[in-house]
């Protein structure tokens, strides 16, 4: 980190030398081949505005000079002698000038303070929500989050997922659609219309709101892959809608077939078994039904569906 951030400084310098020896160097060939006055006013006046800083920062006491004259004699003559024009650079400029130590030293501390600052109030404000999230003060959370600073300096789609965070812990589905509402109409891309209805759906899911599971499923249409929104569609028809059909239970069958249960999808594994299982179960075929909920409950593990996959299993 720390050999990037010299880098970054070491660059920043030496792009700002180099911008004040090219201006330098490409000036007359700006006003040579300038046809019209007012250009060759305007060009004038933007070199000695974009060279002001640069002169403070820099050794070079002549070039301001320089610019003046060049800008009287523009006024004076609409197109200016080449020759008179190289002269008069010649005289005024000697030679390629740095920056001094102490302008070094001046623009490093600027630019470090513009990299910690920042840091400091994000970091700030991280430790703040944290401790609100620990002691369930979820209240004073949104009051972070909707913070117009903390939208500047994390973002606006960083504050909205928060704010979605917060609701989901609190089970508030009218504020969760609120959110979700606003980025899938807002100007947001696809990638992150995608993390925001594909983390949302198994809450709808759990609550069987079929009216918002459909606008869910139709934002994972336009924004996710084919095998992502084909899994959430089961889901829905198993798990919602119960409009599953057997062709649905076979290729979801298929699906486990293929499928190598390893720790990395563990989860997706018994998602599946849960569907079928409550399948099963609403057809009346208690021992098929059974064996797929126990397979489901020991992937399920530390999820929220063990609890109620455990349930399911009481019940019946």
């Amino acid at each position: 980190a720390l050999t990037t951030m010299f880098s970054f400084l070491i660059s920043c310098s030496i792009i700002l030398v180099s911008f004040q020896y090219y201006v330098q160097c490409q000036y007359i060939k700006f006003l040579f081949f300038s046809q019209s006055q007012l250009f060759v006013d305007k060009c004038a006046i933007i070199v000695i505005v974009c060279t002001s800083f640069a002169q403070l920062m820099c050794k070079n006491k002549n070039f301001f000079i320089f610019c003046t004259k060049t800008l009287f004699l523009c006024k004076k003559n609409s197109i200016l002698c080449y020759n008179e024009l190289v002269n008069l650079y010649h005289k005024n400029i000697r030679g390629v000038y740095f920056m001094s130590k102490e302008a070094l030293l001046i623009l490093l501390f600027i630019l470090l303070m513009a990299i910690a600052i920042p840091y400091m109030f994000r970091a700030n404000f991280q430790t703040k929500l944290q401790k609100c999230k620990v002691n369930n003060d979820y209240q004073g959370a949104l009051k972070i989050v909707e913070n117009r600073f903390y939208v500047y300096l994390f973002g606006r789609f960083s504050s909205l997922m928060e704010k979605l965070q917060i609701y989901m812990t609190t089970n508030n589905y009218d504020k969760m659609k609120e959110v979700i509402d606003t980025v899938i109409d807002g100007s947001f891309s696809k990638k992150e219309k995608n993390f925001v209805c594909s983390n949302s759906f198994f809450f709808f899911v759990d609550a069987k709101d079929k009216q918002y599971c459909k606008k869910l499923l139709d934002c994972l249409r336009k924004t996710a892959d084919i095998d992502e929104y084909e899994f959430d569609t089961l889901l829905y028809r198993f798990l919602v809608d119960d409009s599953a059909s057997q062709s649905d239970v076979e290729h979801v069958l298929e699906m486990l077939d293929m499928v190598n249960p390893s720790s990395k999808n563990k989860v997706q594994v018994g998602m599946m078994q849960y569907m079928l299982g409550t399948y099963y179960l609403n057809h009346n075929e208690k021992k098929k039904g059974e064996s797929f909920l126990n397979k489901a409950k020991l992937n399920l593990k530390q999820t929220p569906y063990h609890s109620k996959v455990k349930n399911l299993l009481q019940e019946h």
